[in-house]
């Protein structure tokens, strides 16, 4: 049996979004202009970890941050 759940680092996230000096909602308007609907209050529970992106918007914020999906997954240093 295999583990859909996706891997998924949430300091990363928030330190490229504060290494990048982007708050929570410029993030989420950054999304919205990529066409996915993501709410400053869902960036908040990625980041503490509460809830995990899905790929789509990992992907985006890979884009957006400079940085691989790998990287976001705590797979590569």
């Amino acid at each position: 049996m295999t583990n859909n759940k996706l891997n998924f680092s949430p300091n990363r996230l928030r330190q490229l979004r504060k290494k990048h000096r982007f708050s929570q909602q410029f993030l989420s308007d950054l999304l919205g202009r990529l066409g996915l609907q993501v709410n400053q209050s869902t960036i908040s529970r990625y980041e503490t970890g509460k809830e995990i992106p899905e790929m789509p918007v990992l992907k985006a914020f890979a884009v957006i941050l400079d940085t691989t999906v790998e990287y976001l997954q705590g797979r590569k240093v």
